[in-house]
């Protein structure tokens, strides 16, 4: 990406990685757990590319139509449960264009 002048990622990575707690937290986790341990090299790796880095981090994914969203640095937002395809694709979209959230962690979730 470097050496095509490309300096600005958004990574969609996975909820079961913050530090919630409660039962389907620790369920998802034990179930997701291969998928998060390989997110969460992945997010490492990113973090250390020198990039103009985000780190986008959902909850479970639905196939709606709303594309709004919620956002929140280095954790879910209230009550997050859910977001649509369409609302991730939305937020990545709207940071990449708009820089912000540069070098930042935020949670997702329906608007």
């Amino acid at each position: 990406m470097k050496r095509s002048g490309i300096s600005r990622i958004v990574l969609v990575s996975a909820a079961v990685l913050f530090p919630e707690r409660g039962l389907m937290f620790a369920i998802f986790r034990r179930l997701l757990k291969h998928i998060a341990r390989d997110l969460a090299q992945a997010e490492e790796i990113l973090r250390r590319s020198g990039l103009d880095w985000t780190i986008v981090r959902p909850p479970r994914l639905t196939n709606g139509t709303d594309d709004r969203y919620r956002v929140l640095e280095n954790a879910l937002p209230k009550n997050g449960f859910s977001a649509s395809f369409r609302a991730v694709a939305a937020f990545m979209l709207d940071s990449a264009e708009h820089r912000s959230h540069v070098q930042e962690l935020v949670g997702l979730a329906k608007g």
